[in-house]
């Protein structure tokens, strides 16, 4: 709804009214704003202090706009002229409901550390516009107040959390990370992955073999919080690769029993994907190829980061993932669980990327266990056509600009590329043959455009 609003200013000079004028013409122009000026709206022979003092009391017109110079202020105070006669007006207005913002102040000279406001609007929340040279950020300003956008908008009223859950504890931590000083940051980040290791670790301190929906989503919160904790550290010049590596190799070692801990390698898995994800979203190259070149430990030996992929073999022909005699894609459902379609999506994507990673880039020939990457492997009653959807992120290698950037991730050229995945189409492994890129990209499109 377009909002109705009246300027009340003081003729004080031929700049200032030029001034006026170019700020109302931009409200109106700009902002949508229908600005009720008497230059333009009081027509010759029309009594001007009658005009104004309509405006003022004028139920259809919104806000008033009390464009106060130093002159304005003197002439309000002492009721001098047109000024005072609408100052008489607002004045009266302003104290019968003192929490009406119909009259917007805003003052344009401050001379010796006082505003040139007059008395009435003295306690009033006011807008500066003292510096000429800020007219634009200013007239933003007034014009987001109304249109009711004001750029700080008070938070829907959040949850009182449940103090002693170890989540509240990483939001804790996540919190004073955010507030880091550049002296205590590193710090900071540390202690962050240390509790995170710590609660996570939690999740599974007792025996219990229960699994429900309940206990795969206990992960969920983390995921969110690594994701956010490389998204704020990314803006940061510290690398963030550094501390995610060694954070992970903690963790692996509590992984070494297949039979133990799957919700820590379902956490693996998934964080994993998500700050692959993070770093091609925020094209961040320097941390994917440290997160893909590194060496992993586990076992007590260097691995390749195809470890992150280990399967939770505890779920392994657990009942609940039993669907009538067969076991389901237990990643694919826990993904299903965790994620919103649209995120999922782009999650899907990085693991069909990565599994091309290993079967075409020399550096992991051979290796065992290859990265595991199941989310897009169907089973026999899933009815889908790979031409059903929209895969954002492999399709961006259709692109020379961005194959060039990613191309390290299979070490080789295009060329070479269609050759191999060409020689992945010929040893097809039937039904169960895990999915690269070729499956929702055609060769003969891969840095075409």
């Amino acid at each position: 709804m377009v909002k109705k609003v009246f300027v009340s200013y003081s003729w004080t000079s031929e700049e200032h009214v030029n001034r006026i004028v170019k700020i109302a013409e931009s409200l109106r122009q700009d902002h949508g704003i229908d600005i009720i000026l008497d230059l333009w709206d009081c027509l010759p022979g029309q009594d001007l202090n009658v005009f104004m003092e309509s405006m003022v009391l004028d139920e259809s017109v919104d806000f008033v706009l009390i464009m106060s110079d130093e002159r304005y202020k003197i002439k309000a105070n002492s009721r001098e002229g047109g000024v005072g006669t609408e100052s008489t007006i607002i004045s009266s207005e302003v104290y019968k409901d003192a929490k009406s913002t119909k009259f917007i102040p805003v003052y344009m000279e401050k001379l010796d550390n006082d505003i040139s406001l007059p008395q009435f609007c003295k306690t009033r929340r006011a807008i500066n516009m003292t510096n000429e040279e800020d007219d634009f950020e200013s007239i933003e300003e007034i014009a987001r107040w109304i249109n009711g956008q004001p750029v700080y908008i008070k938070p829907a009223l959040g949850n009182v959390p449940e103090y002693d859950a170890v989540t509240t504890s990483i939001k804790k931590y996540e919190q004073k990370l955010y507030a880091s000083k550049s002296y205590n940051l590193e710090d900071n980040l540390i202690s962050y992955f240390d509790i995170l290791k710590s609660e996570l670790l939690s999740l599974e301190a007792s025996d219990n073999n229960d699994v429900n929906e309940e206990i795969i989503l206990s992960i969920k919160p983390y995921l969110e919080s690594i994701r956010k904790v490389y998204d704020f550290i990314s803006e940061k010049n510290l690398d963030i690769s550094s501390f995610l590596i060694p954070f992970y190799n903690e963790i692996l070692v509590h992984t070494s029993n297949e039979n133990e801990r799957p919700l820590l390698r379902l956490f693996l898995y998934f964080s994993f994907l998500e700050v692959v994800l993070a770093t091609i979203t925020k094209d961040d190259t320097y941390t994917l190829k440290n997160l893909i070149l590194s060496d992993y430990i586990f076992l007590g030996r260097k691995n390749h980061f195809t470890v992150m992929s280990n399967f939770p073999r505890k779920y392994a022909e657990h009942s609940f993932f039993v669907k009538g005699s067969r076991q389901i894609n237990v990643r694919k459902f826990c993904a299903q669980l965790i994620y919103e379609e649209k995120k999922r999506v782009k999650i899907e994507d990085i693991d069909l990327i990565l599994n091309t990673v290993c079967e075409v880039n020399s550096r992991f020939a051979d290796v065992l266990p290859n990265w595991h990457g199941i989310l897009l492997l169907f089973d026999f009653e899933d009815f889908y056509s790979w031409d059903n959807k929209a895969h954002y992120i492999v399709e961006k290698f259709k692109y020379k600009d961005f194959y060039e950037k990613y191309k390290f991730l299979f070490n080789c050229e295009k060329s070479e590329l269609i050759s191999k995945l060409d020689n992945c189409l010929e040893r097809s492994r039937g039904s169960f043959e895990l999915p690269l890129i070729n499956k929702v990209l055609p060769i003969n499109e891969i840095a075409q455009y």
